[in-house]
């Protein structure tokens, strides 16, 4: 008998030191090992002859490349069972998911494109992770996470800026995909995911790839004010500034499509807006 599977986000126990790389492995999934193993990627499976229970799958319904992964939730034998594919290792005995691979940066952004598609009350999440080995335990040095419990019918970019605990290093990475974060797992649930990149900007500082969510910023350089625009209108926001460090110099709530942020008693340098976690540009300051 299987006991409930429930995945712990901060459960973590175990890590592999062999070879270090910078980047996300396989990170648009066009490697496959057979049709329900993406390479470099672990996932919840379930093999035991007479019955066999993937959660990962190889799918031609793409955001670019040839394929892309596909997140499904299945039962097993007596109940439902989320989908969840990582780069670390999945335990089903101690219900964690735990490890990951190598990895010494430190990315300001996880990005990616996803779909999603709930048969019920289901939550979608996608959340990466950098840990160290302080030679006792485990510290967690950064990460976040991205969510969602609603349909999404075509591939839509998504953005995770990274949080990080200053002055350590980290020493591995994972990142986790799961078609349900809840404890109610709906059958019919996919989660399809593709074209996974690291961001890299200084101090862990958000800065997404392009203008994908629709926010201009100008002057820019700015000398004594800067002024945010939005394509649509944002209701009940919350708009913040940080400088180089991360630390944060301007946080207020936002309403409407534009808003003036006065700089004029700013230091020259590098700041971010970053709006609900979501939206972020760069801007200098240089009189």
């Amino acid at each position: 008998m299987m006991k409930k599977i429930t995945f712990l986000f901060a459960c973590i126990a175990c890590i592999s030191f062999a070879g270090f790389a910078q980047t996300i492995p396989n990170s648009g999934f066009e490697n496959w090992t057979d049709s329900v193993t993406p390479t470099d990627w672990n996932s919840l499976k379930v093999e035991l002859g007479f019955v066999n229970v993937y959660t990962a799958h190889q799918t031609t319904d793409v955001q670019a490349g040839t394929y892309a992964l596909k997140v499904t939730n299945e039962n097993a034998m007596i109940q439902n069972v989320m989908g969840v594919v990582t780069l670390g290792t999945i335990d089903l005995i101690s219900q964690s998911v735990s490890g990951g691979i190598p990895f010494t940066a430190t990315p300001s952004n996880l990005t990616g494109y996803y779909k999603f598609q709930p048969a019920g009350t289901d939550s979608m999440a996608i959340f990466g992770y950098l840990t160290h080995w302080n030679g006792s335990g485990i510290d967690t040095v950064g990460g976040g996470i991205f969510s969602n419990n609603t349909p999404v019918a075509t591939y839509t970019a998504f953005d995770i800026p990274f949080d990080y605990n200053q002055g350590i290093g980290p020493d591995t990475l994972n990142i986790v995909i799961m078609s349900a974060s809840s404890a109610t797992i709906t059958l019919g649930t996919a989660l399809y995911v593709d074209e996974l990149a690291f961001v890299f900007n200084p101090v862990g500082i958000s800065i997404p790839v392009d203008d994908m969510f629709g926010m201009n910023l100008y002057p820019n350089p700015a000398i004594d004010h800067v002024v945010v625009e939005f394509n649509d209108a944002v209701e009940n926001g919350k708009i913040e500034i940080v400088n180089i460090n991360g630390d944060v110099v301007y946080g207020e709530k936002l309403s409407g499509k534009t808003a003036r942020i006065n700089t004029s008693d700013w230091a020259n340098g590098v700041y971010v807006v970053r709006v609900e976690g979501t939206r972020a540009r760069k801007f200098t300051i240089n009189r």
